[in-house]
């Protein structure tokens, strides 16, 4: 072989090493974005929990984990971004963090057509002669009243 490809030979085997030693099963992993490790010798990282995200690599805290915010829910575990974190539909609102699908309902007489609404403030009551048994998203969805005899 000529010189030149024995540099490269060499070279090739000298990589295929480092990445055999860096690929070895008892090397520590740093932790993704969305996961966190507190804790001396952890097997795996814990995940920032529903409600929450992270966007830092190798976390060591679970205050890294940032809650999504008022108006927002999520349900994913380990989101690495706030996209995962999802504004209240129109007739629902949320205070403060929240997880899964748990903002709440406008609530009967009311309605909203505020998409991530953060108070109560959002919701308006319906119309004279209208009313809502369920959340809606505007007053012409409110139905019109109706009377019965009794």
């Amino acid at each position: 072989m000529s010189r030149s490809k024995n540099k490269v030979v060499l070279l090739l085997m000298f990589f295929a090493t480092i990445y055999q030693i860096q690929a070895q099963p008892d090397d520590c992993i740093s932790c993704v974005a969305g996961t966190y490790s507190d804790v001396l010798g952890l097997s795996s990282c814990r995940q920032c929990g529903e409600g929450k995200f992270s966007t830092i690599l190798a976390s060591e805290s679970p205050n890294d984990c940032a809650n999504c915010g008022a108006g927002k829910y999520s349900s994913t575990f380990a989101a690495n971004t706030n996209t995962f974190c999802l504004n209240c539909g129109a007739g629902k609102y949320s205070t403060a963090p929240v997880l899964t699908l748990g903002c709440q309902a406008c609530g009967q007489g009311k309605f909203s057509t505020t998409v991530g609404a953060h108070a109560l403030s959002f919701c308006m009551d319906c119309q004279k002669g209208k009313y809502s048994g369920a959340p809606v998203l505007s007053t012409d969805s409110c139905q019109k009243m109706r009377c019965r005899q009794i």
